[in-house]
């Protein structure tokens, strides 16, 4: 069999390439997976959407070697101060060399402020353990990062590293809005990070996936 491959990158091929053998029906298959190297680095190629052979992204590099998790939740939030009108998570991230390239989403159908802390300390007991998943739905490598939802304030919250306030007052209504961090956070190994949420609205449902790759 004869193969035709179309190349649209500046990379060099490795001159191996990883093969698998596939059984089916008694028959033997070659899958053969092309790698190339990239800027020093080796990556799987895979066909875009006009059929030309390129380079993985980070992530999907990092989804296809099992290194990616994620967590999607909501709540809802009120307006009563100290009642029901703010919600605190705790994440600490795994020890060196390891390194966590972090990114979010939060959407709200109210006016929300939402902060996100490094090095926080003491305080933020009680909660409940939030399992992230990975995103090769395939595997059963578990994350090192442990993320802790509902805990009680921080005694010192630290360094403020992000803050947004979304949403506003409308005709007749309360206007939603969203808070997104789409350029990737490499954070601390080692630390302790504290998220915020407070909310100013009645029924405020809060929306929030965090993803992020282990390396």
């Amino acid at each position: 069999m004869t193969a035709t491959f179309k190349f649209q990158a500046d990379a060099t091929l490795e001159p191996e390439t990883k093969v698998a053998t596939i059984l089916d029906g008694g028959e033997h298959y070659q899958e053969v997976v092309l790698v190339a190297k990239v800027n020093g680095s080796i990556v799987e190629l895979v066909a875009n959407e006009d059929g030309y052979l390129v380079p993985m992204t980070h992530i999907e590099d990092a989804i296809h070697k099992d290194r990616s998790w994620y967590i999607e939740s909501f709540t809802t939030l009120g307006s009563n101060v100290g009642v029901d009108d703010k919600l605190y998570v705790k994440m600490v991230t795994p020890a060196a060399p390891t390194k966590i390239h972090f990114r979010w989403e939060i959407v709200a159908s109210g006016i929300l402020e939402t902060n996100f802390y490094e090095g926080a300390s003491g305080g933020m007991a009680n909660g409940a353990d939030v399992t992230p998943l990975n995103s090769n739905r395939s595997s059963e490598d578990s994350s090192d990062v442990v993320i802790t939802s509902g805990v009680t304030v921080a005694t010192s919250k630290g360094l403020k590293i992000s803050t947004k306030k979304v949403g506003g007052t409308g005709f007749k209504s309360v206007i939603g809005g969203s808070a997104d961090r789409s350029d990737e956070l490499v954070l601390k190994p080692a630390t302790t990070y504290f998220r915020e949420f407070i909310s100013t609205s009645e029924s405020n449902v809060i929306s929030l996936r965090a993803s992020w790759i282990e390396e």
